[in-house]
């Protein structure tokens, strides 16, 4: 018998891919700023950490730019558009 391994998406990969969605959306805008990592935790019910591992995707696909003491600003729709299709 075959098992089937039911495969499990991280929680930051979740987030990340939430945030880029909501930016394919028009819900963030491209230059605009969004939460900082602690709030993205609260929002989200994750440690900062978690936070910061989502947003870490983001950056590293020039989706957002993390700026230390100014947060999160939004760079490419499409680069989120992009990473939407490759997560479904």
């Amino acid at each position: 018998m075959d098992e089937k391994i039911k495969m499990i998406t991280p929680r930051y990969q979740q987030i990340a891919a939430d945030v880029a969605a909501k930016i394919v959306d028009n819900q963030y805008k491209v230059g605009e700023r969004i939460y900082t990592r602690s709030s993205l935790a609260s929002q989200y019910g994750v440690s900062p950490e978690t936070a910061r591992r989502a947003i870490a995707i983001l950056a590293d696909l020039k989706i957002v730019e993390t700026v230390k003491g100014s947060g999160v600003t939004i760079l490419s729709q499409e680069n989120a558009a992009h990473f939407v299709k490759q997560f479904r």
